[in-house]
């Protein structure tokens, strides 16, 4: 497996081409999943229809990050852009990764590394990721396991989250409330993170 990462107004054609195979089949595969809405063509809040009208995740603004297997098809999927805090990224958007791939880590240590890697090259103090109430289980895991309350999940849970700092309260990202928690790039200091989470509140409109 490999990254590959992109924009939407760089995209090729080729590789968009092999993202609309990959959505068309986690939306035939998960018909029911809330998650299915954000990642189509059908709403303006699809990854495709993003994608498509170049409106996020544009050169300088955002990246896409997709996990390809050894076949060359895409099995992984993650975005990250900038947020109003220009500090902070918000990464680990629309993620998605076919089952066959789940269970590895291949999540954290791959696609969201590659996130973290384009808020480090733009200088940021970290990249928030955001949850909300469907998935808000894997924030309590993560609470959980940078409390060192998660014994036994070592396995399920790579050491990539153990730096994570969970902020206490959700945030209004796209006028929705989030759970989030902050990733930090290590390019600034303990400080500042803490000053720039304690002045958090609408992030990304």
């Amino acid at each position: 497996m490999k990254i590959v990462t992109t924009c939407s107004d760089t995209i090729s054609p080729d590789l968009y081409n092999k993202a609309l195979t990959f959505v068309q089949g986690i939306v035939a595969e998960n018909p029911k999943s809330p998650a299915i809405h954000n990642m189509g063509l059908d709403s303006s809040a699809g990854f495709l229809w993003n994608v498509e009208h170049k409106s996020r995740w544009t050169e300088g603004k955002g990246e896409i990050t997709f996990l390809m297997s050894d076949a060359g098809d895409i099995v992984g999927l993650s975005c990250v852009e900038t947020s109003k805090q220009e500090l902070l990224s918000i990464g680990g958007i629309r993620t998605w990764v076919l089952k066959p791939y789940r269970g590895k880590n291949v999540i954290s240590n791959m696609l969201l590394e590659s996130n973290l890697e384009w808020t480090k090259n733009n200088n940021m103090a970290g990249m928030l990721l955001t949850f909300n109430d469907y998935n808000r289980w894997i924030y309590e895991g993560i609470r959980r396991k940078t409390a060192g309350k998660a014994a036994g999940v070592a396995s399920v849970w790579s050491d990539w989250w153990n730096d994570c700092i969970v902020i206490p309260r959700p945030l209004k990202v796209r006028f929705v409330n989030q759970w989030c928690v902050l990733k930090p790039t290590g390019m600034h200091d303990q400080e500042l993170i803490e000053e720039i989470i304690r002045g958090l509140d609408v992030i990304s409109e």
